[in-house]
């Protein structure tokens, strides 16, 4: 019987051990997402120590364990009585802090041998909490059962170490996610503003979500356009009504006030913890790809792509889009506009990937 609590003092990861940390790191990272980031948690452990069973159960409102993902077994049978000394075992993990292993379950005196550990023919567990900052988000629990195999003390040197990039991960998935939401709320009270835009940002904001994933870019890039697509125009928020309402074309001078919102947009996240490409796509949406845009004047690829891909969605929008002095133009007309000005407006590749994403799924 082996019984452990935690991981050997002075123990180190060998180099395969440590190859495979960075991988994972990497994956786990490799999105915001909550649900993809608990199941990359979930698929890696499961194929890593090749357990039968397994799910993970994050510290919802700081109280009350809750399963989030679950490989091998029902979720509705973990909250079952037959699932009781799981249950014990895994409060005991998360008042300590400390993972348990055990390599002969059935024998183990910690485990009561006639509930569920008898029940499923459990031989062993393995349970580890996911720590951030001294604080207990959720636990990993994975078990074999007798015709498999048993996991051994390097499994849980592993695994305890994937859980703090696991648990780093987790709480980078709900400070983005509670972000988003800000945003969001942010976005909806600009909106809010002028009921000509109305549906502005969630129609730009999905548009440059398919040119983004028609660009293939990677799975953090199209959290941050999303973030970036939301808050484009958030520098409107410091126009005047005037201007922003005016059911008449702009004036010359009107059509200046109206440009600075690029350069307050970018000012008013520049206090926020956002990324480059985010702050970038904002402050330079406005670009033109032959540099007669603004606010600088940059030209072909100096703009950065999120600005050229933010361009094409606002766009196509607003032409799609009633305005006071216009009806919104038809399909046809907005695309044949669009292909008028590439190469000059509007960067050729992007506006490629958006008629191919205009095909694809039938925008209108």
């Amino acid at each position: 019987m082996d019984q452990v609590s935690s991981p050997a003092e002075g123990d180190q990861l060998d180099s395969k051990h440590l190859a495979t940390l960075l991988e994972v790191e990497r994956t786990f990272n490799s999105s915001l997402e909550i649900d993809d980031v608990l199941n990359s948690v979930m698929d890696r452990v499961v194929e890593l120590l090749k357990a039968e069973r397994g799910f993970i159960m994050l510290l919802e409102n700081e109280r009350q364990l809750m399963v989030r993902v679950a490989r091998g077994i029902d979720k509705s049978t973990i909250k079952s009585d037959d699932f009781k000394v799981s249950s014990n075992i895994i409060n005991q993990v998360v008042v300590e802090k400390k993972p348990i292993l055990s390599s002969n379950a059935m024998d183990d005196p910690r485990f009561d041998a006639f509930g569920s550990v008898s029940l499923h023919s459990i031989r062993s567990i393995l349970c580890v909490p996911m720590v951030s900052k001294e604080r207990v988000v959720g636990v990993i629990y994975v078990d074999n059962r007798i015709k498999t195999g048993v996991f051994k003390k390097s499994d849980l040197q592993l695994i305890d170490a994937i859980s703090y990039h696991a648990a780093t991960a987790i709480e980078n998935a709900r400070l983005y996610g509670n972000l988003k939401n800000a945003v969001r709320t942010l976005a909806n009270a600009i909106e809010a503003r002028d009921s000509y835009t109305r549906g502005h940002v969630e129609r730009v904001s999905r548009y440059s979500l398919e040119i983004a994933k028609e660009l293939n870019l990677s799975k953090m890039e199209l959290n941050e356009i999303e973030i970036s697509s939301i808050l484009h125009d958030v520098g409107k928020i410091g126009i005047p009504d005037t201007i922003l309402k005016k059911p008449s074309a702009l004036t010359p001078e009107e059509r200046e006030i109206m440009k600075n919102h690029t350069v307050q947009g970018k000012a008013i996240v520049e206090p926020i913890d956002l990324s480059p490409r985010i702050k970038a796509g904002i402050l330079y949406h406005q670009e033109k790809f032959d540099g007669t845009g603004y606010p600088e004047g940059l030209k072909g690829n100096d703009i950065p792509l999120f600005a050229r891909i933010l361009a094409v969605a606002d766009a196509y929008d607003a032409m799609r889009s009633d305005r006071p002095y216009r009806k919104r133009l038809p399909q046809e007309v907005a695309v044949a506009e669009m292909k008028k000005h590439t190469g000059a407006q509007f960067d050729p590749v992007v506006v490629e990937a958006f008629l191919r994403v205009l095909q694809k799924h039938g925008i209108e």
